[in-house]
């Protein structure tokens, strides 16, 4: 994993003992009459959730963190979602966001305001290391596996952002508690839990689909449900001394979208052992329907995973769903060489990833070569 996740024993000392235990409903829109969450924002047609969510968790924690509900805070969505490396079709890792976020710091909306775009970190304001916000640091409270009481201790301390899968019939909730019933998965998302209810056994949740979506942008989800609350993660939030900024808006994002051809080595003898991987990386959303192409390149011929059929007959791939993170894939299984043939002669591999229409590369490509030898 490239990602460090709290041990158990952290997320116990952390939030083991909290308030939140004794508490049948919380909802942080209405602590004692008093909302601490911000408006509802919108994303548009642009998968910018990470930074929706990174932004809603951080703004409702420096307002409960000051002690002050009326804080008036819009911070600038876009240049975490531009400046961090988000693309539009495939979003964002929002630990990635929340690394931008500490080490560069966010500016207010009004340094650069919300297009739906992801390519216009160069237009943030003149003045925006002046007005940012950062966090000290933040945590990943853990991956797929996740702990309802430990959430609800969390969320009593703070809004946490988390991962949830989006269905079919989740994109025309307009109310209820939410539960799968029908259609196909659209991918992943980023989301704000803001509160729970133990009697009727749900989440509280802010999105960042407009007021004309939901419950006036929220939405409730009963436990359990389309993989909702992993991937939690939470910012660290301080009122001391703001860090220095740093000089520079525009960092090396830690996940980028590709894929990464893997050999043991380059030069392969009998009795050497040998296998192929495919790495697949992914920053952002789930991206479904996705052809995993192979090719075998000697001289001028190519063959094609996962049967190995020449290019010339006909072209193979797999289709493949590419979830949030890095994903490995065995190609060919480890196996021991019996025999060399034609020492010297170069080969590659060729891994690219298609779009579900098979007319656009998802992504970096990579060609590693390698050799038999004596």
């Amino acid at each position: 994993d490239q990602v460090s996740v709290m041990s158990s024993e952290e997320l116990h000392g952390r939030f083991g003992q909290s308030h939140g235990s004794d508490l049948e409903e919380f909802d942080w829109r209405d602590v004692d009459g008093v909302n601490w969450i911000t408006p509802i924002r919108n994303q548009g047609n642009c998968g910018a959730c990470a930074a929706f969510a990174s932004i809603g968790s951080l703004e409702a924690l420096i307002r409960i963190s000051n002690n002050d509900a009326t804080m008036d805070l819009d911070l600038s969505e876009q240049s975490i979602f531009s400046c961090a490396g988000g693309d539009c079709p495939t979003g964002l890792y929002m630990g990635a966001a929340f690394d931008y976020i500490q080490n560069q710091g966010v500016p207010g909306e009004t340094c650069l305001p919300y297009t739906a775009v992801d390519d216009n970190c160069s237009e943030l304001c003149t003045d925006w290391q002046a007005q940012a916000e950062f966090i000290e640091s933040w945590d990943l409270l853990w991956q797929y596996n996740c702990d309802d009481e430990i959430l609800k201790n969390a969320v009593a301390q703070q809004p946490v952002a988390c991962y949830i899968e989006v269905y079919g019939d989740f994109m025309s909730y307009n109310g209820g508690i939410y539960e799968y019933k029908s259609g196909n998965m659209r991918g992943g998302h980023f989301v704000v839990i803001i509160g729970w209810n133990d009697t009727e056994d749900y989440w509280i949740c802010k999105n960042s689909w407009g007021t004309g979506w939901g419950e006036d942008g929220f939405f409730r989800i009963k436990r359990g449900e389309t993989n909702i609350g992993t991937w939690a993660m939470v910012p660290n939030y301080g009122t001391g001394a703001t860090p220095t900024p740093r000089p520079t808006a525009t960092p090396t994002p830690p996940l980028e979208l590709g894929v990464e051809m893997k050999l043991p080595k380059s030069q392969f003898k009998a009795g050497d052992t040998f296998y192929l991987d495919a790495i697949l990386t992914n920053p952002g959303m789930t991206i479904n329907d996705t052809a995993l192409c192979v090719l075998l390149e000697i001289g001028d011929q190519y063959w094609c995973w996962p049967t190995w059929c020449s290019l010339n007959d006909s072209f193979d791939y797999q289709e493949v769903d590419v979830p949030l993170g890095t994903t490995t894939m065995h190609i060919i299984p480890e196996f021991t060489w019996p025999t060399v043939q034609a020492p010297g002669t170069e080969l590659y591999f060729w891994g690219v990833m298609l779009d579900a229409s098979m007319s656009q590369i998802l992504g970096n490509y990579d060609r590693e070569s390698w050799t038999w030898t004596d």
